[in-house]
């Protein structure tokens, strides 16, 4: 997703830029995870399995859960990155 992100694909020319930011991910099995995404603004859980992508919770622009730098010290994310 992040390198899908770097190199702007999915924008159409003249299609304004448009923010997104990936926060961390999290393995739930051998080929899925939830990912904590901020696009435009909003911040969504979506789940990703093989074929599939799925949104699970949409917080919008005012109830941000926490970010990684909320996390107490100690407790690292072992699916970020960097």
């Amino acid at each position: 997703m992040r390198q899908w992100q770097d190199r702007g694909i999915g924008r159409r020319p003249g299609e304004p830029d448009r923010q997104l930011r990936f926060i961390r991910a999290l393995p739930v099995g051998q080929r899925e995870r939830v990912m904590l995404i901020e696009a435009e603004g909003e911040v969504m859980l979506i789940g990703v399995a093989t074929g599939s992508v799925r949104l699970l919770r949409n917080w919008g622009k005012e109830g941000a859960p926490l970010t990684p730098t909320d996390l107490p010290e100690g407790q690292a994310d072992p699916g970020a990155h960097p």
